[in-house]
């Protein structure tokens, strides 16, 4: 028996979605895709949040640029 993990789908995740999607009394009657695109949203949002959580992080980790380099253009760094 083969059971899929890493970079596969959670199907039990997308179905749950679905499902709540048609627990609202107001979905009751919409098509199938409405409900996969209402899922999908959802997944979209999740992955864009982590995914600027994370260039957040990684611009806060960058260390910012010593004030002691000289620049390249002073003259006290020119050798004599």
């Amino acid at each position: 028996m083969f059971i899929p993990v890493g970079g596969m789908p959670n199907f039990e995740r997308w179905r749950g979605l679905v499902n709540d999607f048609y627990a609202d009394p107001k979905n009751a009657k919409r098509p199938v895709p409405d409900a996969m695109a209402a899922a999908g949203k959802i997944v979209q949002d999740e992955v864009m949040k982590a995914y600027t959580e994370r260039v957040e992080r990684a611009k806060k980790a960058t260390p910012a640029p010593s004030a002691t380099v000289p620049d390249a253009a002073d003259p006290t760094t020119i050798p004599r």
